[in-house]
C-alpha cells in the first residue's frame, strides 16, 4: 500500500451456516452409538430365530437403545477424541460394558451359576437389564445438564494451546520430601524387613495367609503408603511445572525418566494392599491420562494395548492370589481345596467384577424373595463398613451381607461387592436408583466440565483418579467407593490442598495461578 493509497477495504466474511462437515462430525458421532444398538437388536433376533436359549432376554438390547437415545439427545454423552483419558470417557466406557456388552454376553453365551447357589430366574435378569437402564437415563439427564453449565468441551479443548502445564509453580522441594518420607515410614511399617517386600513383590506373600498380623502400626501404615506413590507424583509436577524465566525446559528423556519413577512408586504403593488390582489399575490409568496431556499425547491404538496387557496381567494375579491364599502360601493342595479343575475364564470375571445382570438378579429374587427394603441405614453401613475399628459394628447390617447370603446360600464368605445398583435398590427401591443415579451424573458433569487440558500435574491426577473411582462405584458399589476414597484418594487431596496453603502470600491472598476449575475450590 502506498501513502496516497487509501484504506485497503477487507470483506467481511459472511455468515456460515451450519457447515455440512460439521453436521458429518455429530452424525458420525452418533452413528457409533446407533450402530451398537442395531448390532445389539440384531443378536437378540438371531437369537429368538435360531432358539438360542439367549433369545429369552428381550430386555438386552434396551440398554443399547438407551445409550443411543442419550447421544443423541445430548453430544456431551458422547466420545471426546482430542483426549481420550477424560472423566466423560471413561464413564462411557463403563456404562458402555454395563448397557452393552454385558448383555450382549448373556444372550451369545447365556449365564451359568458360577459363584452364586442356584442361578436366578430368566424374568429376574431382564428385569435387573431394565433397572440398569433406568439408572444410565438419570444419569445421562444429570450428566448432560450439569457438564453443559459452563465452558463447552470444545471451548475447553481449545486452551491446550495455553501449554500443557499452563502458568504453574512447581511444588516445593519439602513438601516432595514430606511425602515421601511420610510413605517410607508406611511401607517400612508394613514390611519389617526388605526380605519380606522382596517376598511378597516377587510372588511369595506370606501377608496374605489367613491370620495375618494386624496392629496398630498396620493400621497407620495403611493410611500412609499411599503418600509414597503421591510423593513421586509430585516430584514429576517439579519436572512438567512451568519454569522462571531464562531457565531451559526439560528433556523429553528426563520428563520421561520422571514418568517412570513416579509409576513405579505409585505402582509399589498401590499394589501393596493385598495385591489389590482395582487401586493399582486406577493409579495407572490417572498417571496416563497426565502423561498423554503433559508429555505426549497417547493415541487410542497405545492405549488399547496397554489396557489388554494389563487386563491380562491383573487376571493372572487374581488367580495367583486365589491359589495362594486357599492353599494357604502351598502348604495344601489344590485338589484339597477343591481348586483343581479350576481355570480362569477372563468373561466370566468381568461379568462378577462388573455387576452383570445375573448378579444385580440375584440379589433382587435371591430364595425366592423379593429385593427387601432395608432402608438408608444400609448405605450409612455400607459407606462406614471398610473404616477401621468405626466400622466394625456396620459389617453385619450393610448390604454386602445380605448380597453374598444370597450368592453363596450362607454367609460362608464376604468377598464379593454388590453394584451400586444393588446397594440403592436395596435402599429405597426404583426411587432409589433414579435419585443415587442422578447425583453421580451430577458429579461426573462437574468433573467433566472442569477437566481442562491445561490443568496442572496433580490437579489432572486428581480429575482422572476420582472420575475412575466414582465409575467404578456403579459395579463396585459403595463399600468399594468409601475404602477407595479413605486409602487411595486422601493423600492426593491433602497435597492439593497443602500445596495450596503453601502458596498463600504475605497478605493471605492466594497467588494468581489457574485455579479455578479445580475441584473444591
Amino acid at each position: 500500500m502506498t501513502a496516497a493509497s487509501g484504506p485497503r477495504t477487507v470483506q467481511a466474511p459472511a455468515p456460515a451456516g451450519p457447515a455440512s462437515s460439521e453436521v458429518e462430525v455429530r452424525f458420525v458421532a452418533f452413528g457409533w452409538y446407533l450402530l451398537t444398538a442395531c448390532l445389539s437388536v440384531a443378536v437378540l433376533l438371531t437369537a429368538v430365530l435360531s432358539g438360542w436359549r439367549g433369545g429369552d432376554y428381550w430386555a438386552a438390547p434396551i440398554g443399547a437403545i438407551v445409550l443411543a437415545v442419550g447421544a443423541a439427545a445430548s453430544r456431551r454423552l458422547r466420545l471426546r477424541r482430542d483426549q481420550w483419558l477424560t472423566p466423560g470417557n471413561l464413564v462411557l466406557v463403563v456404562w458402555y460394558l454395563e448397557l452393552v456388552a454385558l448383555p450382549t454376553l448373556i444372550v451369545v453365551r447365556p449365564p451359568v451359576p458360577g459363584l452364586m447357589r442356584v442361578l436366578p430366574p430368566v424374568p429376574a435378569i431382564n428385569y435387573a437389564m431394565c433397572v440398569q437402564s433406568l439408572a444410565f437415563a438419570s444419569f445421562a439427564v444429570c450428566f448432560a445438564v450439569r457438564a453443559g453449565a459452563g465452558r463447552s468441551a470444545r471451548a475447553a479443548s481449545g486452551a491446550r494451546a495455553e501449554g500443557p502445564a499452563g502458568a504453574r509453580r512447581p511444588v516445593p522441594v519439602p513438601v516432595v520430601l514430606a511425602f515421601l518420607a511420610v510413605g517410607t515410614a508406611g511401607m517400612a511399617l508394613f514390611f519389617r524387613t526388605p526380605g519380606e517386600a522382596w517376598a511378597y513383590y516377587t510372588g511369595h506373600p506370606a501377608l496374605l495367609e489367613p491370620g495375618s498380623r494386624t496392629s496398630l502400626g498396620q493400621g497407620i501404615s495403611a493410611l500412609t503408603r499411599p503418600f509414597l506413590g503421591v510423593g513421586g507424583l509430585l516430584w514429576l509436577q517439579r519436572g512438567l511445572a512451568s519454569r522462571p524465566p531464562g531457565a531451559a525446559a526439560p528433556s523429553r528423556r528426563r520428563t520421561t525418566w520422571r514418568a517412570v519413577v513416579a509409576l513405579a512408586l505409585l505402582f509399589l504403593s498401590y499394589s501393596s494392599y493385598h495385591y489389590n488390582r482395582q487401586a493399582a489399575v486406577t493409579a495407572l490409568i490417572a498417571l496416563l491420562a497426565v502423561c498423554s496431556l503433559q508429555v505426549r499425547r497417547l493415541n487410542l491404538p497405545v492405549l488399547l494395548v496397554t489396557f489388554v496387557f494389563v487386563g491380562v496381567c491383573s487376571s493372572y494375579v487374581g488367580t495367583y492370589r486365589l491359589f495362594y491364599v486357599e492353599t494357604r502360601g502351598g502348604e495344601l493342595s489344590a485338589r484339597e481345596v477343591g481348586l483343581d479343575d479350576y481355570r480362569a475364564d477372563p468373561l466370566e470375571e468381568l461379568e462378577r467384577y462388573l455387576g452383570a445382570p445375573q448378579f444385580v438378579a440375584i440379589a433382587v429374587e435371591g430364595n425366592g424373595g423379593g429385593a427387601p427394603l432395608l432402608g438408608p441405614e444400609s448405605l450409612l453401613a455400607s459407606v462406614l463398613r471398610p473404616v477401621p475399628i468405626i466400622g466394625k459394628p456396620y459389617r453385619d447390617t450393610d448390604t454386602g451381607k445380605v448380597y453374598n447370603e444370597r450368592i453363596y446360600g450362607s454367609l460362608v464368605a464376604h468377598d464379593q461387592h454388590p453394584p451400586l445398583v444393588v446397594d440403592l435398590l436395596f435402599a429405597g427401591g426404583p426411587s432409589g436408583v433414579v435419585a443415587g443415579f442422578s447425583l453421580l451424573g451430577i458429579a461426573f458433569g462437574a468433573l467433566d466440565r472442569r477437566y481442562r487440558p491445561t490443568a496442572d500435574t496433580l490437579d489432572a491426577y486428581l480429575h482422572v483418579f476420582t472420575s475412575i473411582t466414582l465409575a467404578f462405584s456403579v459395579a463396585g458399589g459403595i463399600a468399594v467407593l468409601s475404602q477407595t476414597l479413605l486409602y487411595f484418594c486422601l493423600p492426593p487431596y491433602l497435597a492439593r490442598a497443602f500445596f495450596r496453603g503453601a502458596r498463600k502470600g504475605p497478605a493471605g491472598k492466594a497467588v494468581p495461578a489457574l485455579d479455578a476449575g479445580v475441584i473444591g475450590r
